[in-house]
């Protein structure tokens, strides 16, 4: 399973809302865009944190954080874009996590933990708790996200997230 974001105007976001079907066919080609050109996080429209997505949603909540970037928004398509509906963060959450995101290392996240400590919250994948260097690879998805929410609020856009 892998946590999936996409970068979309307020317009957009409107038709996503009233046609999932265009919403899908949307992201797919954003999607096929980014792997023919891959750009860095603070300008790409799709971004990826695979399979550390649990990881963050727990590590984000541990900190009291103001926005869900995982699981949070609303849902705007009956049908599941894999596991579970996705769901959007209107322009207004954008700039809220954005701004959580400027003072929110991930030093501050990981505070205290452990991989271990991973492990006994039953995050998925199980495996990867295992690793003495899961944490650094948790981090490694977190710094591209912190870049991408933030040029997202820059430009006013709301969020789509799924996982797939």
């Amino acid at each position: 399973m892998n946590g999936r974001y996409a970068r979309i105007t307020a317009r957009k976001l409107g038709a996503a809302i009233v046609d999932e079907k265009w919403a899908r066919g949307y992201v797919e080609a954003l999607a096929e865009a980014a792997a023919e050109a891959p750009a860095p996080p603070e300008r790409a429209r799709t971004l990826g944190i695979a399979w550390t997505w649990q990881a963050l949603a727990f590590l984000l909540a541990r900190a009291a954080f103001p926005v869900d970037l995982v699981h949070g928004g609303k849902e705007f398509a009956a049908d599941g874009w894999g596991h579970g509906p996705p769901r959007y963060l209107e322009p207004d959450e954008v700039t809220q996590a954005a701004q959580a995101l400027v003072g929110t290392p991930f030093t501050t996240l990981a505070e205290g933990l452990s991989p271990a400590d991973l492990a006994a919250a039953d995050l998925y994948p199980s495996a990867k708790w295992t690793s003495p260097d899961a944490l650094i690879e948790v981090q490694s998805f977190y710094e591209p996200l912190r870049a991408f929410v933030r040029a997202a609020a820059r430009e006013r856009e709301a969020l789509l997230l799924w996982i797939d």
